[in-house]
């Protein structure tokens, strides 16, 4: 063999062994994640399938977002639930709990994006549906989520209405005056 080949071969042993130990240490932060999942130790969870995505791999990351979102989820964390699971898999699964995901958040905010966020709900449970169309729970998920944006649409029509009178009272009061 010429000199050229040995490097040549030596160059991809040395890069294959490189590709298996990457490959076997994101398995072994994977495993890890689910054992601290599985005995509900979800920042040990979170810790391990962190390190996982960042180790290079050729294996797609998507159902370790998935599992990270769930993890920030169980820790009622729904900010950094929503952002992994915006990177997760384009699985029924990831839908239905980005879906959950954004839907709590609705329900914990009091600002202008409450409305948003039911609607990127609903949205992703429209995805899971397209995907699994006979989960009954993915359907009434929807269903109460859609009913939710609108009694808040009603509320902040009623809420809009009852300001206008307030306005125009007060507008009549200071003619009088």
């Amino acid at each position: 063999m010429n000199k050229r080949k040995i490097i040549a071969l030596m160059t991809a042993v040395i890069l294959f062994n490189g590709f298996i130990t990457n490959n076997e240490r994101r398995a072994g932060a994977v495993s890890r994640g689910n054992g601290f999942y599985k005995n509900k130790e979800y920042e040990k969870a979170i810790s391990e399938y962190s390190n996982a995505v960042k180790i290079e791999s050729n294996r797609d990351t998507g159902k370790i977002y998935f599992n990270l979102g769930n993890s920030y989820y169980r820790l009622k964390k729904y900010d950094d639930a929503v952002a992994a699971y915006e990177k997760g898999d384009k699985s029924f699964n990831n839908y239905f709990n980005l879906g959950n995901a954004y839907f709590k958040k609705a329900e914990e905010d009091n600002s202008e994006k409450k409305i948003e966020f039911y609607q990127k709900a609903a949205e992703n449970y429209k995805k899971g549906i397209k995907l699994n169309s006979d989960n009954t729970d993915i359907k009434k998920n929807l269903e109460y989520t859609e009913k939710k944006m609108e009694e808040l649409k009603d509320k902040q029509d009623k809420d809009k209405q009852d300001k206008d009178k307030q306005d125009k009272d007060k507008q009549d009061k200071d003619k009088q005056d």
